[in-house]
């Protein structure tokens, strides 16, 4: 797994709520920028880019349990910023 202090990723570390079995995604596609704390990416499935799906950054790292939750964008794009140095 990785950390958001360092560029790569892993998806593992990031969960799209059950949602996602729904639509049979191919491909999530994301990035993260270890200088600024963020994990960026897009959401696609067979039919394109998805909307409305839900991204989940969650660690046990902290000292209480911490989670992010955004939504795609009309386009399947997603931003969770201002995440601390964790394993997500």
């Amino acid at each position: 797994m990785s950390r958001v202090g360092n560029r790569a990723l892993t998806f593992g570390t990031i969960i799209a709520v059950g949602i996602v079995y729904v639509f049979s995604l191919s491909s999530i596609s994301a990035t993260a920028d270890g200088n600024s704390g963020t994990i960026d990416g897009v959401v696609r499935s067979t039919a394109g880019p998805e909307a409305g799906v839900w991204v989940i950054a969650s660690t046990n790292e902290l000292e209480t349990v911490f989670r992010k939750i955004v939504v795609t964008d009309d386009e399947g794009r997603f931003l969770i910023p201002d995440l601390p140095d964790a394993e997500y």
